[in-house]
Order: C-alpha cells, then sequence, then structure tokens
C-alpha cells in the first residue's frame, strides 16, 4: 500500500510539469474602427469541453493578458456592446506567449423602433478603404477572388471577371497583397473567405508600384495547423478549365505555403467579326471583317513556393519563389472588304501565332511596424524569362494584287533585379510616404522576318524616389505626388542618360 501511495504521488507530480510544460498566456490589444483603444471588452476564451478557462476585460489602452492556460485548443469570442463580436480559434503553442496582435472591433447595426442605424460596411481612411466582408457575402463566396467579385460593388473602379481570372481596378491590374505581403493572383485563389478579416483597397494609384492601385487582404491570426485549399472551374461545352490549389502550413511564428494555378483553353471555333472606319485621309477608310473559324489553344501554369517569419506583430519577414510557363498556339481567319472612295478590295486573312516561355521568380520582404500610424517596408527581387514568339501573317487578295506575307520568330531572354523601400506615417486625415527604389533590366532578342536575321540587345538602369500624400477633406479625395527618377539605357546603336521630375495632384 505504501509503494503504491508514492508511485500515485509521483505520477500526479510528473503530470503537473507536463501541463507546466504546455503552459501559455494569451494577450492582445482591442482598437476600434479609428485605431483608438477600447476598455472593458469582454474576452472569454472556453476550451474543447466549453469551460471557460479566461474571463477578463481589456484595460483603458486595450489590452488584456490571460492567466496561464494548459488547454491544447481555445475558442476566445472578444465583444462589447454595439460592436460585432469576434471569434478566434487557437491552439497551443510550445512557446509561453499567444499574443493575437491588435484585434479591431467594428460597430454594428442599432435598431431603434422602426428606424434602423446600420454602421458602414465601407469605411474611409487616409489612401484607402476599409471593407469589411458580410457573413452572407463570406458564405457565398469560395475563395479569395470570388470574394473581390462579390465586394466589387462596393470599391469604385474595381472590375473581377472570376471565368477569365482577372481584376482590374480603372482598366489596370492591381497590385495584390495578403496581410501587406504582395503576392501572386495564385495565392488569392487559395485564399478560404471565411479567414478574411478585412480588405484595405486603395483608391489613389500608388508611385512605388508604378501608379497602379492596391488591393490588401488582411486575415485572421493565423494558428498552429495546415489546411488544404483547391477550387476547379470548367466549361461543359468548350474546352476550358481553371484550377488552383493552396497548400498552408503554420507553426509557432513559421508559416510555409505552396500555391499552384492552372488555364487551359481549348476552342476550335473562334471568330472574331468587327468593323471600323479610319479618318485620316481625304475620305474615311471602311473596314469590315467577317469571322472564320480558328482555334484557340493555351496553357499556363504557375508554381510558388512561400516562407514567412512573424518575429512579433509588428516584425515580419518573408521570401518567395516561383516559376510560371505558358504555351500559346492561336489561329485567326477572317474576310476583309475595304473601300477607299470609289476603290474596293477584298482579302482573305490568316494569322498563326504561337508563344512559349518559362520565368522563374524570387523575392524577399520585410515589413516593421514602428507604432500604429508608421512602418517601414523593404523589397528585393528578380526574375528571369525566356521563350520564342511566332507570327505567320498572309492576306490573299481576291483581285490580281500582290499578296502581303510576314514570317518572324523571335527569341527572347531577359532578366530583372530591383530593390525598394518606403517608409509611411498615417495621420488623422492624411497618409504621408517616401520611398527609394531601383531596378536593372537586360533583355537580348532575336528576330528572323521574312528570312532577315534581326538582334537587339537592351539594358536598362531605372532609379527614383518619390513622395506622395494622400488625404481627405470632407467628401473630397486627394492626391499629391512628386518623384525625381533617373534613367539610363544602351542598346547598343545609342545611349541616353536622362533625369526628370514630375509633380502631379
Amino acid at each position: 500500500m505504501k509503494h503504491f501511495l508514492l508511485k500515485t504521488i509521483f505520477t500526479l507530480f510528473l503530470l503537473s510539469q507536463v501541463d507546466s510544460v504546455f503552459a501559455y498566456i494569451v494577450k492582445g490589444t482591442v482598437v476600434d474602427a479609428t485605431g483608438k483603444p477600447v476598455h472593458k471588452v469582454l474576452v472569454v476564451g472556453r476550451n474543447n469541453a466549453n469551460k471557460v478557462v479566461i474571463g477578463l476585460e481589456t484595460d483603458q489602452m486595450g489590452q488584456f493578458v490571460s492567466a496561464e492556460v494548459n488547454d491544447s485548443a481555445l475558442s476566445i469570442e472578444i465583444s462589447k456592446d454595439n460592436f460585432v463580436p469576434i471569434k478566434i480559434d487557437i491552439s497551443g503553442t510550445p512557446n509561453q506567449l499567444m499574443d493575437l496582435g491588435t484585434i479591431t472591433l467594428f460597430e454594428r447595426q442599432v435598431t431603434l423602433g422602426d428606424v434602423v442605424v446600420t454602421a458602414e460596411s465601407v469605411m474611409y481612411k487616409p489612401g484607402r478603404y476599409i471593407v469589411i466582408p458580410s457573413q452572407k457575402e463570406l458564405g457565398h463566396s469560395t475563395n479569395g477572388l470570388s470574394l473581390l467579385n462579390a465586394l466589387q460593388y462596393k470599391l469604385p473602379g474595381l472590375t473581377v471577371n472570376e471565368v477569365l481570372q482577372t481584376v482590374q481596378v480603372d482598366n489596370a491590374t492591381p497590385v495584390f497583397k495578403v496581410n501587406g505581403r504582395p503576392c501572386e493572383l495564385s495565392k488569392i485563389l487559395s485564399l478560404n473567405p471565411k479567414n478574411v478579416l478585412r480588405i484595405e483597397y486603395s483608391d489613389a494609384p500608388d508611385l512605388r508600384y508604378d501608379s497602379r492601385n492596391v488591393i490588401n487582404i488582411i486575415l485572421n491570426p493565423s494558428q498552429d495547423g495546415g489546411a488544404v485549399m483547391t477550387n476547379v472551374l470548367s466549361g461543359v461545352t468548350t474546352g476550358f478549365l481553371n484550377g488552383n490549389l493552396g497548400i498552408e502550413y503554420h507553426h509557432g511564428k513559421s508559416e510555409w505555403e505552396l500555391n499552384y494555378a492552372a488555364n487551359w483553353r481549348n476552342f476550335d471555333k473562334r471568330e472574331i467579326s468587327s468593323k471600323g472606319e479610319f479618318i485620316g485621309r481625304d475620305e474615311p477608310v471602311v473596314r469590315e471583317r467577317t469571322g472564320k473559324p480558328g482555334g484557340f489553344n493555351y496553357l499556363s501554369n504557375e508554381l510558388s513556393l512561400a516562407y514567412t517569419y512573424t518575429h512579433n506583430p509588428n516584425t515580419v519577414f518573408a521570401t518567395r519563389v516561383g516559376v510560371g510557363f505558358e504555351d500559346q498556339k492561336i489561329s485567326e481567319n477572317s474576310w476583309y472588304r475595304q473601300s477607299y472612295k470609289a476603290t474596293t478590295s477584298s482579302y482573305e486573312n490568316q494569322m498563326r501565332l504561337k508563344l512559349g516561355f518559362a520565368s522563374p521568380n524570387i523575392d524577399l520582404f520585410f515589413r516593421k511596424q514602428l507604432d500604429k500610424s508608421q512602418y517601414i517596408e523593404a523589397n528585393v527581387y528578380g526574375h528571369r524569362s525566356s521563350g520564342t514568339y511566332g507570327r505567320d501573317y498572309f492576306n490573299l487578295y481576291v483581285n490580281p494584287l500582290k499578296n502581303d506575307t510576314l514570317i518572324s520568330s523571335t527569341e527572347n531572354k531577359a532578366w530583372r533585379i530591383g530593390a525598394d523601400i518606403v517608409y509611411s506615417k498615417t495621420f488623422k486625415s492624411l497618409m504621408a510616404s517616401v520611398g527609394i527604389q531601383n531596378y536593372y533590366n537586360a533583355t537580348d532578342n532575336m528576330q528572323v522576318e521574312n528570312g532577315t536575321l534581326r538582334k537587339s540587345t537592351i539594358n536598362q538602369n531605372r532609379m527614383s524616389v518619390y513622395a506622395q500624400i494622400v488625404g481627405r477633406v470632407g467628401q473630397l479625395n486627394y492626391g499629391l505626388n512628386a518623384s525625381t527618377i533617373y534613367n539610363h539605357t544602351n542598346n547598343n546603336t545609342y545611349k541616353t542618360d536622362a533625369v526628370r521630375m514630375k509633380v502631379n495632384h
């Protein structure tokens, strides 16, 4: 009996030590949509048995810190009257601290008799819109692109086509970001909408990205564990397939991601018809085009592997390597009828296009949030591409005119390496940024056109220093930009060195 009691006591002691090894605390900061700390927010954490193991309120600074928790999984609900509650599921971590970072609460709708006052799901901050997707929008979306499609009518200038997998802002492709880090469209296609917390959409062109707009998708805090996301969209009566696969795994401060996207088209009866009037002579030239069946075939593949290290919520380093492949074969056959004054000519046009290339790339990213209003970002990247492009063009005239024939092929090799750094600070009604960026680009072309060989080599070095201010006064949005650009170009026949300053608003 004595030995049994000693073994029991010793076993209980060991179990208590094991619990202490896995003990950790949970902390975070709660703010409202303006970034102001919210105090007396209720933070409740329940384990898998639905037992409350965390129950506390935020202090005057919006901060909370729990006592030690031993449960391997928790469901934490953060709530306060007149705010939309947030639920975060977390897993125990071998670290002694689980920092949820800054958590934003947004006002919920309030019913007053027959009057309903609803907090706006789209809010404006200096330089960007903040969009809070509704549960309905999240529930009806299958991936990040599908969610953008559901939200495009809330964001001026945004156009999304899920079938073609294109996103444009004012007829230009935007820069995609996830949690502030630039990414490819394949990453957006692999996002689970349920993990999206909000979307930040810039309504002012960003000088850092050649005056392109930015769409930044902010996700809920990552949990330890992995996830697989896949989507396939195919046509029933045509050769058409869009597919993507995303795999991610998060552990402690590290996150690994694998994204793959493929697009395939195989149309054998594509016809293009048009009619145009060309003005510039003493009388206009009228040209009518009647399309004939032609082939439209291509296959593109994009694969990327990324790693992100979050030292703390304010310091992030990420790296990504990827490669893209594309193969196209397109034929266009058309019958043309052209009229100029009293002369009419008719001819058949046959065009054949063939394209194939491969493009490996690498990207390094660093971000340091200095405080709630200012940050520094740095980016270093490089990519190389090589491929061939062929174009055969025939005009076969009905009248006894000389036929036009153009047979060309081009072999291209190019590479680019670049870097940039930017500092940004947000004030109450405006956001200011200053930055410097530089890239070096080299291209070699070898073209054969109707048997004639042409070679060209182009080297370019471009550096720019810029400053940008965006803000809002009442209902008026404004932007002020200034940049100094140095450009050096050498194409073996001439060299240019140019410096220019640009200021616009």
